[in-house]
């Protein structure tokens, strides 16, 4: 891949981020509500429920990317 195509997803990524940072900013929609600045009430049971995720999220999610980046290079060899 030429540098020129090698440096287009990146660079479109970070122009993409910028755009939605400038209309953030110029629209004001950082920080809409007023009430966004109170801390919410502290529930224990929600506070339990959103833990960690199972411990075989993070080997399969690895497991899933490299059979996805194996049927690249197959594929898609260089």
């Amino acid at each position: 891949m030429t540098p020129l195509f090698g440096c287009f997803p990146v660079c479109l990524t970070f122009v993409s981020i910028a755009i939605i940072g400038v209309v953030v900013v110029v629209f004001g929609l950082s920080n809409r509500v007023s009430t966004d600045d109170q801390p919410e009430p502290i529930d224990r049971a929600a506070q339990r429920a959103s833990g960690l995720p199972p411990l075989w999220v993070f080997p399969v999610t690895l497991l899933i990317l490299a059979v996805v980046m194996l049927v690249l290079a197959w594929y898609w060899p260089e």
